[in-house]
């Protein structure tokens, strides 16, 4: 068995994280554990599909149809050939000893490894997270089911190992009939902290092997056998349309690896999979849910390793309809309450402006209604807050507030503020901890009107020192407080937190923006973590060129418009050789948890410990990675475009190979 199987979760994760900023919270538990099932198999007859067997109450779900095809394309491909450098032989041997703890601490509890289940599946592998009864949000179940066709002697051998791993470990085995099914169960002895036991149970029908953590669970599935399709996943209407618009879009090539979640059920399944909400505080979910944005009611997509073109190909579709009005209604507003927010227009202007340096490793540049964003964002902040009428009376306070800034925000600012905004990254060398620079642009109607509020708000600021660079006023603030020390509103599990009553515990206030710095120039209102990346900006020479002229940003542009990019809400282009970077170095140096980079927390996430909580202590051996210039070929360039549509919104996007390695090639 290839490197590339046991290794896949750790490459494939961190750049379609990259990649794919929509989407972030598929690589979630579960996630993780499907593809690190990502093994050599033979190609035979399907069983019944997963989507059809799998209940309604489905939140997540991950599935390959093809593990051989997977398998060899991602060898094929340059993710694979990383993993399978010499270079990083010590690296690659301890995450997949890492890989392996983490799918036992996981809840695998028929103690299967890896290895074990190479040789059973023939067809598809799929795993999903179930919320059982929806009323109790405590409630969950996992299910793997893997397509075990024309493989019996080999399944025979493996369930007999599992029976002797766990009856070795205290579990006592039992057999049960349900639905006309024979089910083998397994229960663990009960530790002191549990009310219950726990349990796995599994069950063989028309070749497929089922295996789940739930016995009602399990026995829905087993019902379904008799009336496939009835109820199940594939029968949600979410679901339906988002794997309807992909598969018309893939037309006859099969992908390697479809997903999908229902983004609410799905943190609510995954933080009680985690023993439930620990932390207290504002509860996000149960705001955001308040506010309108269960709207998007389902995410997913296609994802496609080494296609003639490309390295990595996704495509997601993300599912949010109108809301349903009587036609007598006198609201017109496509979504409700603050996720009207939600309004990003298309259009064929997002290719990188002639301020925007060559150098940069991340661009990203979008369309947005801020004005009505900023009209509509009042709830959604009352909320936050607990009390109605907050949002109004800080602004009002920022305006009247004799020993306050006495700053108009609506005129001042607001309706200043134009409908595109550009985020871009980069780092200092040599590598720290807050190594990666970011600046956020927003174009602006009248400059100097905004530049006035600006000075206004901080002019009278003890943290802000003023500076003047290249003829432009700019406002640094410096705080004690370090980034990683602000306060945030925390989000538990894979995106989200749950949505049960919690007392909220005050925290004790710290700045905003620490340690930035803000300007308005060349037609934007500018902020930026770091004055000298200001700078940089602002002192840019005429003759450097901007990021349009890059040979990686040309074919990473022509390829998203090959694959439909043209009038778009959001265009994303990455170096991953140099956005990669400094989670690299930090992870060399044993400081990945208190790297600040998007990639690192990731991460931490995918490696931490459950019971930990947040990250204290390093869990990847970083002294295994080689020198970073020995691997950076592998890392080419990346894109993604998405664009606004009746029902949601389409996510696309690419990994493209290295031109150093194409060249060797």
């Amino acid at each position: 068995m290839s490197h590339g199987a046991d290794t896949i979760i750790f490459s494939l994760s961190g750049l379609m994280f990259r990649s794919e900023l929509v989407a972030q919270s598929v690589f979630s538990r579960s996630w993780l554990v499907a593809l690190a099932l990502l093994l050599p198999s033979s190609l035979a007859l399907a069983a019944h599909p997963a989507d059809q067997l799998l209940p309604w109450l489905t939140k997540g779900y991950v599935s390959s149809p093809n593990l051989k095809e997977l398998q060899q394309r991602f060898d094929d491909s340059a993710l694979g050939e990383l993993v399978q450098d010499e270079a990083m032989k010590p690296f690659v041997e301890d995450m997949k000893r890492q890989i392996k703890e983490r799918l036992s601490r996981a809840g695998v509890k028929l103690g299967i490894q890896l290895e074990d289940l190479q040789g059973i599946a023939s067809g598809e592998v799929a795993i999903a997270a179930i919320q059982p009864n929806p009323v109790d949000k405590n409630s969950h179940a996992q299910v793997l089911m893997v397509d075990v066709t024309g493989n019996d002697a080999k399944l025979k051998e493996l369930l007999a190992t599992i029976e002797e791993h766990q009856t070795g470990k205290g579990a006592k085995k039992s057999t049960r009939n349900s639905q006309g099914v024979e089910m083998t169960l397994f229960v663990f002895p009960q530790r002191p902290d549990q009310t219950t036991a726990d349990y796995a149970v599994y069950f063989i029908k028309e070749n497929q092997l089922v295996v789940s953590d739930h016995l009602g669970v399990a026995d829905d599935i087993a019902a379904r056998f008799g009336n496939v399709g009835n109820q199940s996943l594939s029968w949600m209407p979410a679901y339906r349309y988002i794997m309807k618009h992909e598969a018309e879009l893939a037309g006859s090539v099969t992908p390697q690896v479809k997903w999908y979640i229902e983004p609410f059920g799905f943190a609510e399944v995954s933080r009680a999979m985690n023993g439930g909400r620990k932390k207290r505080g504002t509860d996000m979910l149960k705001i955001l849910a308040g506010q309108g944005f269960t709207a998007v009611q389902g995410i997913g997509g296609y994802v496609f390793l080494k296609t003639a073109d490309e390295e990595l190909l996704h495509r997601t579709f993300i599912y949010a309809p109108p809301v349903a009005r009587a036609k007598d209604s006198p609201i017109k507003d496509k979504y409700d309450l603050a996720t009207r927010m939600l309004n990003f227009p298309n259009n064929d202007q997002l290719q990188p402006q002639d301020w925007v340096p060559i150098h940069v490793a991340n661009y990203l540049s979008f369309n947005w209604k801020m004005q009505d964003a900023f009209k509509y964002c009042g709830s959604l902040v009352d909320a936050i807050a607990g009390e109605k009428g907050v949002f109004d009376e800080v602004i009002l306070s920022l305006h009247k507030d004799p020993n306050g800034p006495q700053i108009d925000i609506r005129k001042g600012l607001v309706q200043e503020l134009k409908e595109r905004a550009t985020f871009i990254t980069d780092y200092r060398m040599p590598i720290d901890t807050k190594s990666e620079r970011w600046l956020v642009a927003i174009e602006v109607n009248d400059a100097a009107v905004v530049a006035e509020t600006v000075k206004k708000a901080f002019e009278n600021d003890p943290s802000a020192k003023r500076r003047i660079i290249a003829d432009h006023v700019i406002w640094e603030i410096i705080q004690e407080e370090d980034l990683h020390d602000a306060p945030t509103l925390t989000v538990e599990g894979p995106g989200f937190v749950a949505t049960e009553e919690e007392p909220i515990v005050e925290e004790e206030s710290k700045p905003v923006l620490p340690n930035s710095a803000i300007t308005v120039a060349k037609g934007h209102l500018i902020v930026s973590s770091h004055v000298d990346f200001v700078e940089i900006l602002l002192k840019k020479p005429a003759s450097e060129g901007n990021l349009s002229e890059l040979e990686d940003f040309q074919r990473v542009k022509a390829n998203l418009e090959r694959l439909g990019a043209g009038d778009d809400s959001f265009r994303y282009f990455a170096k991953t050789d140099e956005s990669y970077r400094p989670t690299y170095e930090l992870i060399r140096q044993g400081k990945m948890p208190e790297a600040e980079t998007l990639l690192a927390k990731l991460l931490n996430v995918i490696m931490a410990p459950p019971e930990e909580g947040d990250v204290r202590s390093q869990q990847i051996d970083g002294s295994k990675l080689p020198d970073y210039e020995a691997v950076r070929k592998y890392f080419g360039p990346t894109g993604m475009y998405v664009r606004s549509v009746d029902d949601g919104w389409e996510v696309i996007g690419s990994l493209l190979k290295s031109g150093e390695l194409s060249k060797e090639k």
